[in-house]
């Protein structure tokens, strides 16, 4: 008997099951580990805000931060938009904070072309502008109509001037008559200059206004269309949350310097110094109500030790003929885009990745401190809005008052003026950086001038103006030439000056510095030697050579004469410069 083949049926128990799987997969009804990875979900876009700007006196580090909703677990991309294209790459950084826990894997920034439509911000800004102009042609109306009022009032005083003069010999007038014409003319031309001088300090107020808006209409219509970066920062979610973004950076385009006011009260003999930080920025953003921090620092973008190589002494060879100038250029160009690509390489972001405790670190700015090792930095006491407008803005910082020993300070063969000044020393634990400095006498401002750089505890001169209560005369009383020696000719030069200095004050002693100075020599056949006649007491500066220095005080109504005397030999057919 033939054997018979067993025919299988197509759907087995084994296929039946394979086909239950499959279906039960369609439906989703399966364990996680079954599952297929699921596309990798969009970026999150984050529109920040600058909330503080650190200015350094050639730059900034701007702090921006957006908050953003994680909702699901795993790997996200936040996408920091609309950040400047000035920003220094190699030294952008981002962090963040929330009761999402997450863990930064790494961010790249990217250059993209922002087409932000700012109409409605341009729409509102045209419509202010326009009804300020209108405001200024209403203005400009009114006095017209003011102008045209008087002329017609300066008509009638000579139409009735004409009549009057024509009819004196028929008719006489009262004195009441001129009195009443004169006081009508009077009042009325007073009133219509008043209202023209009302008018012209309203249409200059609003000139200002005008321009203003110009500039911030022209601003943002540039910014229509711009290059910006976007930061795409890689991150994993441990567990859903809230999470604010924040990004740091240093930028171009921001600067800062000191200025003061001393102020100095006779009657508590008192001098309080105020400190003002005067800024400006054109980076690109408005700092609108920031925390705003003024540094002394300087960060330097190149951080490279420096390295001392051998030195060498060789003989001298004629440097061989210079490279052709193309070379030279291929060389600096070659070299410049290995710079470039060394900050693109740093600013991708792949240094950034590193283990990550569960919890995210928080960045901690530096708040108001002053550092003892040359540098300071300034938190501003409230927020504040600087706008990117390159205008100046003057921000307090601090102030101090103590007590000072005023002294009268003279230098007479610059100026007969005597000088009110405070000698004292930098009372604050930070550098005054050098700036100007405004100077007040109780509420009266007397006059500007500078301070140099000055450390903690150095010594500060502060001038407070002229005093007028302190007379000081020079006079020349001798400059008499002689021919000195039998075989080496020489020609001597006698010098001599007088100084009186008078208190005119009744009731108050004053100290007095005086400084005069008598010339030094550069050559060794010029001799200047001081006489023994000069007045003692003085003290030779250690920093400049010649000047002499004499200190004293000086009772009311009281009056001292310095005296200086000196000689110049130098030989005979000589000729010298320098000398008085």
């Amino acid at each position: 008997m033939p054997h018979r083949r067993k025919h299988h049926h197509p759907f087995s128990i084994r296929s039946t099951l394979v086909l239950a799987a499959f279906l039960f997969s369609l439906s989703g009804m399966v364990t996680p580990c079954f599952q297929a990875h699921a596309e990798p979900a969009q970026a999150i876009k984050v529109e920040s805000i600058v909330h503080q700007a650190t200015v350094f006196p050639d730059m900034a580090r701007v702090t921006r931060s957006g908050k953003v909703n994680l909702n699901e677990r795993g790997s996200q991309t936040l996408d920091l938009v609309n950040l400047s294209e000035r920003l220094y790459r190699e030294s952008f950084q981002v962090g963040g904070k929330g009761t999402a826990k997450v863990r930064i894997l790494g961010a790249s920034l990217e250059r993209v072309f922002s087409t932000q439509e700012v109409d409605s911000r341009l729409e509102s800004l045209a419509q202010e502008l326009q009804q300020r102009q209108d405001q200024d042609r209403t203005l400009q109306d009114q006095r017209d109509a003011v102008m045209a009022q008087m002329k017609f009032v300066q008509s009638l005083v000579s139409t009735y001037g004409k009549h009057e003069s024509q009819d004196m010999a028929t008719k006489r007038l009262s004195i009441n008559d001129w009195k009443q014409a004169t006081s009508f003319v009077g009042d009325r031309l007073n009133g219509l200059a008043k209202q023209l001088q009302t008018l012209d300090i309203q249409r200059r107020d609003l000139a200002k206004t005008i321009a203003a808006l110009q500039t911030q209409l022209r601003e943002l219509r540039s910014k229509r269309g711009h290059w910006t970066i976007t930061a795409h920062v890689s991150l994993e979610v441990l567990k859903p949350g809230s999470f604010t973004a924040t990004a740091q950076y240093l930028m171009p385009g921001a600067s800062w310097n000191m200025v003061y006011d001393a102020r100095y009260q006779p009657d508590k003999r008192e001098v309080e110094l105020g400190c003002y930080g005067v800024l400006n920025q054109r980076t690109g953003d408005d700092w609108d109500n920031v925390t705003l921090v003024l540094s002394t620092a300087r960060p330097k973008l190149d951080g490279t030790l420096p390295e001392l190589d051998s030195r060498y002494v060789d003989f001298y060879y004629p440097a061989p003929p210079p490279a052709p100038r193309a070379m030279s250029r291929s060389r600096s160009f070659k070299k410049a885009e290995m710079n470039l690509a060394v900050a693109d390489e740093m600013a991708s972001g792949e240094a950034m990745e590193e283990d990550y405790d569960d919890e995210p670190s928080i960045a901690q700015m530096a708040s108001a401190q002053v550092e003892t090792i040359g540098f300071a930095s300034f938190t501003v006491p409230k927020k504040t809005s600087i706008p990117s407008d390159n205008q100046t803005h003057k921000v307090f910082l601090l102030a101090r008052s103590w007590t000072v020993e005023p002294h009268i300070e003279l230098v007479p063969e610059q100026s007969e003026a005597a000088f009110l000044a405070a000698k004292t020393t930098n009372p604050f634990d930070f550098p005054l950086l050098a700036g100007e400095i405004n100077l007040f006498m109780d509420e009266d401002f007397v006059g500007r001038a500078s301070i140099p750089t000055t450390q903690s505890g150095e010594e500060l001169l502060l001038p407070f103006g002229q005093d007028p209560r302190v007379k000081v005369e020079r006079k020349q009383i001798t400059k008499k030439q002689y021919n000195e020696g039998v075989i080496n000719k020489s020609i001597r030069v006698h010098y001599h000056y007088s100084i009186r200095i008078s208190n005119l004050y009744k009731d108050r002693d004053i100290q007095v510095r005086l400084l005069e100075r008598i010339p030094v020599s550069r050559h060794k056949d010029i001799q200047v030697k001081l006489s023994e006649k000069t007045s003692q007491g003085f003290t030779k500066d250690k920093t400049k050579p010649g000047v002499l220095s004499w200190s004293f005080s000086l009772k009311a109504k009281q009056k001292t004469d310095i005296s200086i005397q000196y000689d110049i030999e130098y030989p005979k057919g000589m000729m010298i410069q320098g000398a008085p």
